[in-house]
């Protein structure tokens, strides 16, 4: 039996590898460590940098800051931010309303698996109905507390 295996050029993976690098320099410093022991910040990145190494036309991120510290939430945002500007197609999905639609040209609103609502980035951020439901957290304090509330429970 006859078998055939593509194997791109290996300056192809060399390009590819040194903008990854420039990217997300700290996975340089980290090239020698296995995955498992990358902080939760370090494993995102490298888990958006193995995905770059094909060149997606659509890159797919579910909860990236899912789980992370501040700091490294902010500079996976931060690099999801600079891939967008240099042209890369994404599709986001994120509970951090506010930092997503900040840096998405266009933002739908789910509500139980239903689109409710589609519109800019930032013309959801100025949305009064979402600050009051998704974003602002003295609106999200008191919706959750209305049932507790109801029972005489105090928060």
């Amino acid at each position: 039996m006859l078998s055939t295996t593509i194997v791109p050029h290996a300056a192809f993976f060399l390009q590819e590898y040194t903008d990854i690098i420039e990217l997300f320099p700290i996975l340089k410093e980290r090239f020698h460590d296995l995955a498992y022991k990358l902080s939760g910040g370090e494993q995102q990145m490298l888990a958006i940098a193995r995905a770059l190494m094909l060149n997606p036309l659509l890159l797919m991120l579910d909860e990236p800051s899912l789980g992370l510290a501040p700091k490294y939430a902010a500079l996976v945002f931060d690099k999801i931010r600079e891939l967008n500007n240099a042209g890369t197609t994404m599709l986001l999905v994120e509970q951090q309303a506010k930092r997503a639609l900040r840096i998405a040209s266009r933002g739908y609103v789910l509500v139980l698996g239903e689109t409710k609502l589609t519109d800019t980035g930032q013309n959801l951020l100025d949305n009064e109905e979402v600050q009051a439901l998704y974003i602002g957290a003295t609106a999200m304090s008191d919706r959750f507390a209305k049932p507790y509330k109801a029972h005489g429970t105090r928060l």
